[in-house]
């Protein structure tokens, strides 16, 4: 019994902590990345909802804060505050899972995606949900702001 215990702890232990550290696990590679861009994806189609933060309906930054929430990373609520909080890069230096913001109807960050790369972004578009776009496409390209990192 004492050896049952013991090993249903040790494997608890292991749980709790991988799920603690998941987000260290993953801060510096290309593998978190990659499975925010899963995560997202995995979403294409959902419908777009005026501050939806789930999977029944999503705002951009509710999605944007949902999926790298799901992948271990907090990040705030609006697109403006995740502009501001995010490390500033350049466009030339964008990489897969960053984040890229929109003036859209209000002066500011008001839009914001997740960048997939090839120049394309995944977002909660208000006519269409979770789609992909262009950043080369005329209305983001006039309305782009500028990226934010989360990722080391």
């Amino acid at each position: 019994m004492k050896g049952k215990l013991f090993c249903f702890l040790l494997l608890t232990v292991f749980a709790f902590s991988s799920v603690l550290f998941a987000s260290s696990a993953y801060a510096n590679n290309q593998d978190l990345r990659q499975e925010i861009i899963r995560t997202a994806l995995h979403l294409k189609g959902v419908s777009y909802r005026w501050g939806g933060t789930t999977p029944s309906g999503f705002d951009c930054s509710g999605f944007v804060q949902y999926v790298f929430r799901i992948n271990g990373i907090s990040i705030p609520r609006d697109a403006d505050s995740q502009y501001y909080d995010g490390d500033k890069i350049s466009t030339s230096d964008l990489k897969p899972g960053d984040l890229v913001f929109f003036q859209t109807y209000e002066s500011g960050p008001s839009h914001v995606g997740i960048y997939i790369g090839d120049n394309r972004f995944i977002h909660a578009a208000y006519h269409g949900g979770i789609m992909v776009d262009s950043l080369n496409e005329s209305y983001y390209a006039e309305r782009y702001l500028g990226a934010r990192s989360y990722i080391d």
